[in-house]
């Protein structure tokens, strides 16, 4: 299922409820270092409540009900850099792993740009896991209800926080991926805006480094800052050819078990 929300009637600093209203956010702190900021009482505040977001886990709901488990899984996409490739691949595993675990499945793939935020945060509400490209729409976890699975896809070379920081402290069942290189795609970027010499020879290393290790190890680390802006930038251009039979099964394995706990 793809799923098409609505184009958002409202401005960006709104949140359009059910009753036709919006809520504003008078602000919202974070922080740059673990735990970013996040504590209990975010998870309370009136903006949450008037938009009618749950943090009860929907696990235990569904339990409580004493009907089979349904594993809801929705994949963030994005158009451009960092996009999620090999979609379809990806559905096969996930049906395949759910079919041998006697696991029910449920499959979306939810683009958010332009939706309204209520719209975004119920599709949230309504996931189990969460599978998705790094990047500023994975602000979204805050909707998860507890022990959702949250599955954050990173380009090679590169990997940053907040993220695993808001699933830490929003108690998820959080991992990490990382795509393939885009070789091309990073030297075209560096080209254009010169990249120093010596960040595209250690990204060469880096991509031998992973072609021979069996864990695809390599050592890069384009977000540190010891790098410019730029080969940051370059790291995050490409699009993310990911291990999807990894992906899946740490989806199934995961949810799987929260269903059973």
């Amino acid at each position: 299922e793809v799923l098409a929300l609505p184009a958002s009637e409202h401005p960006p600093s709104t949140l359009g409820n059910p009753t036709g209203t919006g809520v504003c956010f008078r602000s919202f702190v974070t922080t740059n270092a673990p735990p970013y900021g996040f504590n209990s009482p975010l998870l309370h505040n009136p903006v949450l409540t008037a938009a009618r977001v749950s943090h009860v886990d929907r696990f235990a709901l569904a339990r409580a009900r004493g009907g089979p488990c349904t594993l809801r899984v929705t994949v963030l996409d994005r158009r451009g850099p960092r996009a999620l490739l090999g979609l379809p691949a990806l559905r096969s595993a996930l049906r395949a792993r759910a079919a041998a675990a006697g696991v029910r499945l449920a499959y979306r793939v939810v683009a958010f740009e332009g939706a309204p935020l209520c719209a975004q945060a119920a599709v949230m509400q309504t996931s189990d896991v969460v599978i998705s490209a790094h990047g500023a729409g994975n602000t979204n976890y805050i909707f998860l209800r507890p022990r959702s699975v949250a599955l954050e896809v990173f380009p090679f070379g590169y990997r940053a926080g907040p993220f695993d920081g808001f699933a830490r402290a929003l108690s998820l069942d959080y991992a990490e991926f990382y795509a393939a290189p885009q070789t091309r795609v990073f030297r075209e970027c560096a080209r254009r805006t010169k990249v120093a010499p010596e960040t595209v020879a250690e990204w060469d290393a880096a991509v031998a480094a992973a072609a021979r290790a069996p864990s695809g190890g390599h050592g890069l680390r384009l977000e540190d800052g010891r790098y410019s802006t730029t080969a940051r930038v370059c790291a995050r251009m490409q699009e993310l050819a990911f291990d999807v039979e990894a992906v899946a099964a740490t989806a199934v394995e995961r949810g799987a078990l929260q269903c059973a706990k």
